[in-house]
């Protein structure tokens, strides 16, 4: 008898890790493990869409040359697919905050990403990363129909800030300018501007270090943005 209660004793606490392991550790869907996009027609203005919203900012901040990208794979994290992202990223989907990508981006020390002496992402940029796992972190993606890329009448703080701190900020702050240059502020953006450096490097032009650096050419919408601006003076407003 006490041999059969030693049993069904270990049979229930089995059972009990095996059910709470279930529940923290969930088997991932396949279309988790693909790179494949899943298209869903127009696109959505309340949903974010990995190679339209999300991508871009691992691209330009992440899977970088000696960094996270696929030869490097710093630490075994490659950063530079959907399928990688999920995994390596430890992206737990609708859990944003049991997700260690949004971990290692908000906290502090050593371990932080990206590391000392650069500063965090922009807050903007990791409630964006948030709000997408949030969603389920699915690779989605749409088509914008009926979408004019408006490059009219530009403002700094709406519209160039936004596109700039997604993609460039985080190599070129003031405590870890890239190349010497730092775009954490508008006056050192306008220096960048007057020179004909900033679109020099993001056109890909020749003679200039096309940027981001190791990740893709901005869209063209943005591009056609950030001249928009430049040609009206590229004001702070």
């Amino acid at each position: 008898m006490k041999f059969l209660f030693q049993v069904i004793s270990i049979a229930i606490i089995s059972l009990v890790v095996f059910i709470s392991s279930c529940v923290h550790d969930p088997v991932l869907p396949e279309s988790y493990k693909s790179d494949t996009p899943i298209f869903t027609g127009d696109c959505s203005p309340d949903t974010l869409y990995f190679s339209r919203d999300i991508a871009p900012i691992f691209n330009a901040n992440c899977a970088t040359s000696n960094c996270h990208d696929a030869a490097t794979a710093q630490d075994g994290v490659d950063l530079s697919t959907y399928s990688q992202i999920i995994k390596t990223g430890k992206v737990k989907p609708y859990n944003a905050s049991d997700s260690e990508i949004i971990e290692v981006l908000t906290k502090n020390g050593e371990d932080q990403m990206p590391p000392p002496p650069a500063t965090h992402l922009p807050s903007d940029v990791i409630a964006l990363l948030e709000k997408w796992i949030n969603q389920g972190a699915l690779n989605l993606e749409c088509e914008d129909i009926n979408v004019v890329c408006d490059s009219v009448n530009m403002s700094y703080t709406d519209d160039i800030l936004p596109i700039l701190n997604v993609s460039c900020v985080s190599c070129h702050s003031a405590p870890s300018p890239g190349g010497g240059i730092d775009l954490s502020s508008y006056a050192n953006i306008k220096t960048q501007v007057d020179k004909g450096k900033l679109m020099g490097a993001i056109e890909h032009k020749s003679g200039f270090v096309p940027m981001p650096q190791g990740g893709g050419k901005l869209g063209n919408c943005d591009i056609s943005k950030l001249n928009g601006w430049i040609t009206d003076g590229a004001s702070n407003n």
